[in-house]
């Protein structure tokens, strides 16, 4: 978060930056933005000396249809999938190293299970 912005508007913010995607493009006029999708709850990351603590609240982004359109920042994201929800904790089991420890961690806690 800025100073000053809510969770929302960094989301707007943050997919613009990370992933091209602008709410306000008249071809994403069908994309909303749902949420908070949980309450604000606390997350902590402990990667040996690294440790991160953040308040969290989770956003789902919907009608979004133009994935050739994606624009992301490889210094920031590697990949970019879609997946569903309910088959994401499924791909975490298998694959748990191309997950990050947040995403899998909040995964788990929105309960988004087979």
């Amino acid at each position: 978060l800025q100073p000053g912005e809510s969770y929302r508007e960094a989301v707007v913010r943050g997919l613009k930056e990370e992933l091209g995607i602008s709410l306000q493009d008249a071809s994403n006029s069908g994309a909303v933005l749902v949420g908070p999708i949980a309450q604000t709850h606390k997350r902590e990351l402990h990667e040996g000396e690294f440790h991160d603590v953040e308040l969290v609240q989770s956003f789902r982004l919907e009608g979004f249809h133009d994935a050739s359109s994606l624009k992301f920042d490889d210094g920031e994201v590697i990949d970019v999938q879609w997946i569903d929800p309910g088959s994401l904790q499924s791909l975490i089991q298998e694959c748990p190293q191309n997950y990050t420890a947040w995403l899998q961690a909040e995964a788990a806690y929105l309960n988004w299970k087979p």
